[in-house]
């Protein structure tokens, strides 16, 4: 769907004032944007720094854990996901985000 060509004209539809102001950082702040990451890309061209933060808070969270010693040495089981929405489109759009598959999705009632 990113590499879509309608996908490139919604980009360039949005985009467009933002490229004509100049801009020189956009923050990704939403969920899905690092899966349209190309197209904004080809819209702002390579003058324009972006920042995932979801690849932010990721890290984050990494040194985190750490320097306060809770990060696992290994890995010593499988993943395992929890959803509280559908478990099959939480599959679906994961799998996107982390290009393989996710088997272990647990619904988690709220």
């Amino acid at each position: 769907m990113a590499q879509h060509e309608a996908t490139l004209l919604l980009a360039k539809e949005y985009l467009s004032p933002l490229r004509k102001e100049g801009i020189d950082v956009l923050i990704l702040g939403c969920t899905h944007y690092p899966l349209l990451r190309s197209p904004i890309e080809r819209v702002l061209g390579n003058r324009v720094e972006l920042v995932d933060s979801a690849e932010a808070v990721a890290k984050h969270v990494s040194d985190l854990l750490s320097r306060t010693g809770i990060r696992s040495a290994g890995r010593t089981q499988a993943d395992r996901f929890f959803a509280t929405d559908s478990p099959d489109r939480f599959r679906r759009v994961g799998g996107a985000f982390l290009s393989g598959a996710m088997d272990d999705v647990v619904l988690v009632d709220l």
